[in-house]
Formats: C-alpha cells, structure tokens, sequence
C-alpha cells in the first residue's frame, strides 16, 4: 500500500448496539482499486460486555482482503478484564492466512497479554507479552514496558 502511488477505495461501514452496553456489532465492505486491478476488503467484529459495569470484555473479529496477485483471510479472538479501577488484563490473539505463500509461510500467527495499570488520572503503565511467528519473523517472543501520558485528557465512555 505503501509504495502505490495511487489506491482508491469505495464502500461503507456499519456499527450497531442491539443490546445497549452489552454488545456492539460492527461490518464493513469496501472496493479496491489499485495499479494491480480491482479487489475488495471487508471484515466484522463483536465485543460482548459481561458483568457488572462491562467489566468482562470478549470479542471475535475477522476480515478479508482480496486483490490481484494476494490477500488474506484474518480471524481475531480478544478479551479484556477489569480487575480494580485501576488494573486491567488484556489479551489477544490473531491468525492470518495468506492466500499467496511469503518466504515459504503461507500463515501467520500473533498473541499478546497486557497489564495496565492506571498510575493518575493521566498516566498509564502497561506491561505487555507478546509471541508471534510470521513470514518474516521464524519466531519472535518480546516483552514491552510503557508509561503513557495521555496528553491531560481523560477520555470516558459516555453510555446513554
């Protein structure tokens, strides 16, 4: 995408709460055009919110991506779990199946476990795990501290 000089895309998106503050629905379809031909992305997601305030998030995504010469088919399952209001545990993991094989692999796979910590109304420490094995990494294991400084705003969710 990056090294096109042009691509252009039409199509929509749609978000729904047909369960208000439980769970929201989101699709999207989009037509692609680039230097390559005509092709297509488009993907779904599901958040489910449990217990007392949503403290209990799960979710499945998926998405696909079809162009001239590759694309892939991606599925996401994801959770996250307020322990205080202070402290939360996220987890995710992804699949990607490439439908072109990339340096011999022709899948890919990511997963990561995250501490957050809310230090100030601001400020934020996050501990974060991660694995993955891709085509362009045999086998990658890493682990990330950040401190994050959320620029003064607070940002709440506003639920009607």
């Amino acid at each position: 995408v990056f090294a096109q000089e042009t691509r252009d895309e039409f199509g929509g998106f749609l978000a729904l709460r047909p369960w208000p503050r439980r769970l929201d629905l989101q699709g999207d379809f989009h037509e692609v055009h680039d230097a390559s031909g005509w092709g297509w992305n488009t993907g779904g997601k599901a958040t489910l919110r449990l217990g007392s305030g949503g403290r209990t998030r799960l979710g499945v995504e998926s998405r696909r991506l079809r162009i001239p010469g590759g694309g892939y088919l991606m599925g996401r399952v994801f959770g996250w779990q307020t322990i205080t209001t202070k402290i939360r545990v996220v987890a995710d993991f992804d699949v990607y199946d490439l439908d072109q094989r990339l340096n011999g692999q022709d899948r890919s796979f990511f997963g990561s476990g995250s501490l957050v910590y809310d230090v100030a109304p601001a400020w934020r420490a996050v501990l974060t795990g991660m694995d993955n094995v891709t085509p362009y990494a045999t086998h990658q294991i890493e682990g990330l501290l950040k401190i994050v400084y959320e620029g003064g705003r607070v940002v709440k969710e506003v639920t009607p």
